[in-house]
C-alpha cells in the first residue's frame, strides 16, 4: 500500500512539473486507480473525428512546407498524452529519427512550424483560457482536459516539436535569414563516419581526460572499423577533429549553436568551441550560412536533458569534425565528476564518431 501511494505521488509530481514546464493548466480529471491506469471523471476528450482532422492537417502542412514527418509523430504523441490525462511529456530524449536535417534546415523548419501553429489556431479555434497553476493534493479528483484545452495546447506542441532547439530559437527570437523557399537541402538518411583517424586533444579536466582512453577502447571493441591510432588521444589541439570545449565554456551543444547563430561568427566547430575568440569579428553571412548547412545534431529533436553530438560533414558525407559539449558528455562541474559513471561520455563520443 505504501508503494502504491508513493507511485501515485511520483505521478502527480511529474504531472505538475510537465504542466509548469509548458505553461498550461494542470489537466483536470486524470486520477490513478489502483492498477495505475488513468481514468476520467469527465466526458471531456478529443473526439476521434477531431483527432483525425488534426493528423490530416499536420500531414498536409508538413508536406507543403517540406518538413520531416518525424515532427508530425512527435507533435501527435504530445497531443495524445494530454488527451489521455497523462502528463504531457517534453520532447523525447531520443525521438525517432528517420532522416537527419542540417542545423540550417532545422532553423528554416522552425519558421515553418511557427506558421503551422498560427494556421492551426485559425483551423481549430477555441475559446479556452488557461487557469493559473495550483498545487493539486494527492487525492483531489482530476478530470481529463476538455477538447478546447487540447486544441489550445496543440500549437505549443507544434512550435516546440524540435525539442531544445525549438525552445532556444524561440527564447532568443532568432529567425532564418533570407533563404528562398524551396532552397532547403534534402535531409540525410544517415550521418557518416570519419574518413581520417579520430583526434581528441586534452581537455584539461582530469576526470574527463582520465576517462577518454577507456571509453575509446570500449567503442573500438564494438566497432572494429573505427579509425583510431596512437595519436588519437591525446592529439595536438590544432589537429583535433573531435572537439570537447574548455571548462569555461559550459552549456550544451544546442546553446553553443544558438550563440553562433546569434553572433554570426562561426565557420568551424573549433570556433564554436571558443565563442569569445571571435567576438569582435563577424564572418560573412554566406560563410556562416554554409557552416550551418553542413553541421548536424546526432539527436536533432531531443530535449535539453538529452545527450547529443554535433558533426560537420564533408561533401562526400564523411565526418570532417565533431563536437561534444561538457553538458553532453555528462560533466558535473560542481562535483568534478562524470554522470552515470562515464556512460554519457561514451554515448556522446560514440555518436560523434558516427555510431
Amino acid at each position: 500500500m505504501h508503494c502504491d501511494r508513493k507511485n501515485r505521488r511520483i505521478h502527480l509530481i511529474r504531472l505538475m512539473a510537465a504542466c509548469i514546464l509548458f505553461g498550461g493548466p494542470l489537466p483536470a480529471g486524470a486520477h490513478m486507480n489502483e492498477g495505475g491506469v488513468a481514468k476520467s471523471s469527465s466526458a471531456g476528450v478529443l473526439s476521434a473525428e477531431t483527432r483525425r482532422d488534426i493528423e490530416e492537417f499536420l500531414t498536409a502542412q508538413l508536406r507543403t512546407k517540406k518538413i520531416s514527418p518525424d515532427l508530425g509523430s512527435i507533435i501527435l504523441a504530445r497531443i495524445d498524452a494530454l488527451a489521455s490525462g497523462w502528463p504531457v511529456p517534453e520532447p523525447d530524449k531520443q525521438p525517432r529519427t528517420t532522416a537527419y536535417p542540417s542545423v540550417g534546415q532545422q532553423i528554416e523548419w522552425q519558421s515553418g512550424l511557427d506558421d503551422i501553429a498560427i494556421d492551426f489556431r485559425h483551423r481549430f479555434p477555441t475559446g479556452f483560457k488557461p487557469k493559473p497553476n495550483h498545487i493539486v493534493m494527492e487525492d483531489e479528483p482530476r478530470q481529463r482536459p476538455s477538447q478546447d484545452e487540447i486544441l489550445w495546447f496543440a500549437p505549443i506542441a507544434i512550435i516546440e516539436a524540435q525539442g531544445a532547439l525549438s525552445e532556444e530559437l524561440k527564447a532568443k527570437k532568432l529567425t532564418p535569414r533570407g533563404r528562398g523557399k524551396g532552397s532547403q537541402p534534402l535531409s540525410r538518411k544517415h550521418l557518416g563516419t570519419y574518413a581520417s583517424p579520430v583526434r581528441i586533444a586534452l581537455t584539461g579536466i582530469a576526470v574527463v581526460d582520465e576517462a577518454i582512453p577507456s571509453v575509446l577502447t570500449d567503442i573500438q571493441a564494438k566497432h572494429r572499423d573505427l579509425k583510431l591510432d596512437q595519436k588519437s588521444f591525446p592529439s595536438a589541439v590544432a589537429e583535433a577533429n573531435l572537439i570537447i570545449p574548455e571548462e569555461r565554456y559550459g552549456g550544451d551543444a544546442v546553446a553553443h549553436v544558438i550563440y553562433c547563430i546569434r553572433d554570426g561568427n562561426c565557420r568551424s566547430l573549433a570556433e564554436l568551441a571558443r565563442p569569445n575568440a571571435l567576438e569582435n569579428e563577424r564572418i560573412p553571412e554566406n560563410e556562416s550560412r554554409d557552416f550551418l548547412e553542413n553541421i548536424y545534431f546526432t539527436n536533432p529533436y531531443g530535449a535539453h536533458r538529452a545527450s547529443r553530438a554535433l558533426v560537420r560533414l564533408n561533401e562526400d558525407g564523411s565526418i570532417a569534425e565533431a563536437y561534444c559539449s561538457l553538458d553532453d558528455i555528462g560533466f558535473d562541474a560542481s562535483k568534478r565528476s562524470l554522470r552515470s559513471g562515464g556512460e554519457i561520455l561514451k554515448k556522446c563520443l560514440e555518436a560523434a564518431i558516427g555510431y
